[in-house]
């Protein structure tokens, strides 16, 4: 049942991803968006920031799909496909991060 999640959460991500990469919040704000103190350095740090990390997001969102699709036939324990469910949502989320966070900082030191 857990694997299941991964199907929902990542369809999820892929849309909210989709979603912020058309329409970017246009102003540094504290309330929506990617917000780090590195993406919010300057605008056109800001204005990067939040199609970049739309993109991993949509990435994110596809391994957390195919991880659950590929995850159902082995019929695994709850407890275990519990810790694999959060393994891989945290994974991708860390993942989506760590990438943004080094394209903001080769891009603008």
């Amino acid at each position: 049942m857990e694997i299941i999640i991964l199907g929902f959460v990542g369809p999820l991500f892929i849309l909210l991803g989709y979603y912020f990469a058309k329409f970017p919040p246009k102003k540094i704000n504290n309330f929506y968006g990617y917000r780090t103190p590195r993406s919010m350095k300057s605008q056109e740090a800001w204005d990067f920031a939040q199609v970049y990390g739309a993109k991993k997001m949509m990435v994110a969102g596809l391994i957390m799909l195919v991880a659950g699709v590929l995850l159902l036939p082995f019929n695994l324990t709850e407890n275990i496909a519990a810790i694999f469910s959060i393994g891989i949502l945290l994974g991708s989320a860390i993942w989506m991060i760590v990438v943004t966070e080094a394209e903001l900082k080769k891009r603008f030191k």
